[in-house]
């Protein structure tokens, strides 16, 4: 009785970590993005 729960829960727990890892990742690529951009913007600036 107990085992199917258990293995569900863990898969259940599992989806949910994967969710938040691809989030994470997600936001972590588009703030690496706007600040590269912004560092770009800055150097333009500063050159012109």
């Amino acid at each position: 009785r107990l085992g199917p729960d258990v293995r569900e829960g863990k898969r259940r727990q599992f989806n949910y970590i994967g969710y938040y890892v691809k989030f994470f990742f997600s936001f972590f690529w588009l703030l690496n993005y706007t600040l590269a951009d912004i560092k770009s913007s800055h150097s333009n600036a500063s050159w012109e």
